[in-house]
């Protein structure tokens, strides 16, 4: 039985409204938590005691449940005003089956979730989509040019959350670029070794980065003010390559050894012989498999985000800001 506590008081006599949210103990998620903690009483969604005691520790209260039960679901939403959906599988390269299991959760899982809402009354969807779900062109110039795997699957969530019934909640979309800050995952990785002078080769590109402290203050700006069906996306600045060694160096504030720039063709090739090898072998891909590569590869100028920035009143920090915190927290776990 899913046991749901009254709202409390906050300091200042405020009864705040309550919120659910899914994917709470992710690196994202948990961001979010502390900050809408402050505010709400936040209602997570956990499937083990790690991911409980996560959430917990950010503000939320954990209620153990499955992303494919409407029916638990729908008590857990009742009485909230507003669903953070985070939850979902961010995977670049994987075998076939678990691109099964990735459209199934970030697919299925995003239905079942407005489903519960609809069931619950509730009345706000706030769905955290990627800029990766932004359809993109061949760098081939091939017409059947199909991009990320992931990329689709959260192009399929935001098709489902577009065409929603009147009777289902009203639907915000969010769009962040990579995501940095304590973290190793996606491009961090990539930062990391740049940052250490052993990356060895890599290819001509613009990366669109995205401090977590700014992603967490759009998600929470167009949770309050975003408009019914509108898409806001997340990017702070850009840089090509050469640009982003260029930033590192005045974050380390020493000089650092440039990676051999590929032809793309050159790049793509052997990204794809990578991902060949890591599929057959079960080792996990590299940063330089074949989807990322093409990714990197091709043009991202829909990733620009006036929109926000107008509507939202939405304003990212510098990027020297954020990024001295993420080489002194690479330094402090000796990564550096």
């Amino acid at each position: 039985m899913v046991q749901i506590r009254r709202m409390h008081t906050h300091e200042g006599g405020t009864v705040n409204s309550r919120v659910f949210i899914t994917g709470g103990s992710g690196f994202i998620g948990e961001s979010l938590i502390r900050a809408l903690s402050e505010h709400h009483d936040v209602i997570a969604l956990v499937r083990s005691e790690d991911a409980a005691a996560t959430v917990e520790a950010a503000g939320a209260q954990a209620v153990h449940g499955d992303l494919f039960n409407t029916g638990q679901l729908t008590k857990m939403m009742r009485g909230c005003q507003v669903v953070y959906h985070l939850a979902g599988i961010n995977g670049w390269d994987l075998p076939p089956q678990e691109v099964g299991e990735m459209w199934k959760v970030n697919g299925l899982g995003t239905q079942i979730v407005c489903e519960a809402m609809r069931r619950a009354e509730v009345k706000r969807l706030v769905y955290i989509s990627s800029v990766t779900a932004i359809s993109q062109k061949s760098v081939t110039g091939a017409s059947d040019f199909r991009g990320s795997a992931y990329g689709h699957t959260k192009l399929c969530a935001e098709t489902v959350v577009q065409n929603l019934g009147p009777e289902g909640p009203e639907v915000v979309i969010v769009r962040p670029a990579s995501v940095q800050g304590r973290r190793l995952g996606g491009s961090a990785k990539i930062m990391l070794a740049m940052a250490k002078g052993s990356l060895p080769a890599f290819v001509q590109s613009t990366f669109y980065l995205l401090s977590i402290d700014d992603c967490v203050r759009g998600i929470i700006a167009a949770g309050e003010r975003g408009t019914h069906r509108g898409i806001y996306t997340l990017t702070a600045d850009s840089y090509t390559t050469e640009e982003l060694y260029l930033q590192l160096e005045l974050a380390l504030g020493t000089r650092i050894k440039r990676a051999r720039i590929l032809p793309g063709w050159l790049a793509l090739s052997l990204a794809k012989v990578i991902t060949w090898t890591c599929h057959r072998t079960g080792r996990k891909a590299t940063p330089m498999g074949t989807e990322k590569v093409q990714a990197m590869l091709r043009d991202n100028a829909d990733f620009l985000c006036e929109r926000t920035r107008e509507e939202l009143d939405w304003h990212p920090e510098p990027t020297q800001a954020w990024l001295t915190r993420a080489i002194d927290w690479y330094r402090q776990e000796g990564l550096l």
